[in-house]
């Protein structure tokens, strides 16, 4: 990269271009951001490249620029690069918010699948060009793949993205249904991996009975009955006496399986 010069430029002279990766904004840092400039300036320069006579095309620093603008500063501290293609743009862009960790998976995903389709980089290379590995690369692409009301769940934070890579091995009819199970109930990524466990039904089988009552989705159903009885509870207090001797009968036959079920599962264990 070539630098022509590092000056104070027309804040009106920058255009926000199709190269930009961001696109989302937190508004609590944006405006605190925007306070910030206001009172102190722009203390770091963005970055640009010049594509006509006295306009400029911003690489780096959107959240700046926007701030800039919002705080009605005429001027803003630049560095002017010649000689920078649409590529290498993006590659300075994607590695500047990466190890900054200021964008969302899915604007950092967007800006990988570019680099592949547009400008036919590997998976390899642009791992190798951003400080990544090649497995951080593909989690991202899997990103793009899941249902709309998934990624909308991860981009709000409702979700994290780690749980994402679980999620991909559900059928896509599933995915939606246990990420918002997951966020709801703010499962773990154990409690996630039990959960896809159960529902793909991949448990060892050494004894199908021991097997299905592992620790982990003894602990993952008595949450998911806790949570019924909360649900239901309004509906308790409205029975008669002959339903709920109904359901205590119920409740005493399902104590006495699970008492010989934990029974069982005691000879598996081992305890130290």
């Amino acid at each position: 990269m070539e630098i022509q010069s590092y000056r104070e430029i027309p804040v009106s002279s920058v255009s926000i271009t199709k190269l930009q990766i961001r696109s989302s904004f937190d508004k609590k840092k944006m405006r605190e951001l925007i306070k910030s400039v206001r009172e102190e300036g722009v203390m770091q320069g963005i970055l640009v490249r010049p594509y006509r006579k006295n306009r400029f095309e911003l690489i780096f620093g959107s959240r700046r620029l926007r701030a800039a603008r919002k705080a009605k500063k005429r001027t803003i501290l630049a560095i002017i690069t010649n000689n920078l293609s649409d590529r290498d743009a993006i590659l300075m862009e994607l590695n500047e918010n990466l190890h900054r960790q200021d964008l969302d998976p899915f604007e950092e995903a967007r800006a990988i699948l570019r680099l592949i389709k547009v400008f036919h980089m590997g998976i390899q290379e642009v791992a190798g060009k951003i400080g990544k590995n090649g497995h951080f690369i593909k989690r991202r692409l899997k990103l793009l793949k899941m249902p709309k009301d998934v990624q909308e769940l991860v981009a709000r934070k409702k979700l994290p993205v780690g749980h994402v890579d679980m999620l991909a091995a559900l059928p896509v009819s599933s995915q939606q249904e246990v990420a918002i199970e997951a966020s709801r109930h703010k499962f773990t990524r154990r409690d996630l991996q039990v959960h896809i466990q159960d529902a793909l039904e991949t448990l060892p089988r050494i004894k199908k009975e021991v097997a299905d009552w592992n620790p982990e989705k003894i602990q993952l159903r008595i949450k998911d009955f806790t949570r019924f009885l909360k649900a239901i509870k309004p509906i308790i207090l409205e029975m008669g006496p002959v339903d709920i001797l109904n359901i205590r009968v119920i409740l005493e036959k399902l104590s006495k399986e699970s008492a010989a079920i934990a029974e069982e599962f005691k000879k598996f264990i081992v305890i130290t």
